[in-house]
């Protein structure tokens, strides 16, 4: 162990040495961590923040559809299976969106009762009389709206008037950005929809293990009705943050198979100041092999040291700096896309997965550029001097 941290102090005092190459690799190396390490740890951040939005949601939603188009649905439509011992409860939602020319974005409407978890996440009150609601943060950081402010929404008769009663806090804008809650009739009234007609029936389990079973009764109940599972909803959000994450880290691989390439070049062509500085090792008494090791650790402490600040930098811009720029990337260029704070998420399995994509292809084109600057003919070597 004494003989390794030695060779590895050596290889430090090198690095310092050859300020210029270890600045040029490094910096390139740092830039690619940085980037690659945004994109994997705001694709698991966000990951974790829809995982926990997902329990809250019903397990089953009905919708009926006419001609494949969705259509109105009667709040009675699964009555049947309101005795069912795998059903908990049927809830008829009213909900749907409204154009807001100011925006260029559409509004989600939504009745208070159609979601029973969103209070429990609310940071002011819930309307409660007609001509009032309580909107998303999104909405209200652009219309500059706070608790009290009126708002004229573009509804199925025309514009109507409605009080601020509340803002829903950033945390549940991943759920509730672009969400204004009504009274069920105010939502009925913007929408346009006739009494006892409703969007959809979400439909809670006792056992979510059931949904399959329970919705192939309904499609008998219903003929052509669309169910949608939250499993459904769960693998389409994994589908779609991931496929931008991917995305995003695909590019860089190339850039990365780029960097590797110059590395090599530079690394392969050993200086008359190396093969000098192996010859004199040698002569010293060192082996072969811990030339070789010197080398090897050489790359290894810069391509590691580039790595770990690469990363440190990328959790600073995620979770201190909250992403700009990339987080658009992945959330949507929207109006009304969602802003949260990023939960950190750093696990020992995701800096195993950067340190083999960074770190060990770069020890691993020293290789050989290493062997050569250690496999030197001393003695001819400092005969003929530099």
């Amino acid at each position: 162990m004494k003989r390794f941290l030695s060779l590895l102090a050596f290889a430090l005092a090198s690095l310092i040495r050859r300020k210029r190459r270890s600045l040029s690799l490094g910096f390139g190396l740092l830039l690619i961590a940085f980037l690659l390490s945004a994109a994997l740890l705001l694709h698991d951040s966000i990951r974790a923040e829809y995982e926990r939005l997902i329990p809250g949601m019903a397990e089953l939603s009905v919708h009926q559809l006419r001609g494949g188009r969705p259509e109105r649905i009667a709040g009675d439509a699964l009555k049947e299976l309101e005795s069912h011992p795998g059903v908990r409860s049927i809830t008829p939602r009213v909900w749907g969106y409204l154009y807001l020319p100011p925006l260029s974005a559409n509004l989600t409407v939504m009745a208070k009762n159609g979601d029973p978890a969103l209070p429990t996440i609310l940071d002011g009150t819930l309307p409660d009389n007609e001509g009032e609601l309580t909107i998303g943060d999104r909405i209200a950081h652009s219309l500059g709206l706070r608790p009290g402010d009126s708002i004229a929404l573009p509804g199925a008769a025309g514009f109507q008037l409605f009080t601020v009663r509340g803002v829903f806090t950033s945390d549940s804008s991943l759920l509730a950005g672009d969400l204004a809650l009504f009274t069920e009739k105010d939502a009925r009234s913007l929408l346009g929809y006739d009494d006892e007609l409703y969007t959809d029936l979400a439909i809670a389990l006792s056992a979510p293990s059931e949904a399959n079973a329970i919705a192939a009764r309904i499609e008998k109940l219903l003929p052509g009705a669309r169910i949608v599972e939250r499993s459904a909803i769960e693998r389409a959000y994994a589908l779609s943050f991931g496929q931008r994450a991917g995305f995003l880290a695909a590019l860089l691989l190339p850039i990365l198979g780029s960097f590797l390439l110059i590395a090599w070049d530079r690394l392969s062509g050993s200086s008359d100041e190396e093969r000098y500085e192996a010859g004199v090792l040698l002569i010293s008494g060192w082996e072969f092999r811990d030339i070789l090791t010197f080398r090897i650790l050489e790359s290894s402490a810069l391509s590691g040291i580039a790595a770990a600040l690469g990363i440190s930098l990328a959790y600073l811009y995620l979770f201190i700096f909250d992403a700009p720029l990339l987080a658009d990337l992945l959330l949507g260029w929207s109006s009304l896309h969602p802003t949260f704070k990023l939960t950190p998420m750093l696990h020992g399995s995701q800096l195993l997965m950067l340190v083999a994509i960074l770190v060990l292809p770069f020890t691993a084109i020293s290789i050989l550029p290493a062997f050569r600057s250690a496999n030197v003919d001393a003695d001819a070597l400092l005969r003929g001097g530099r």
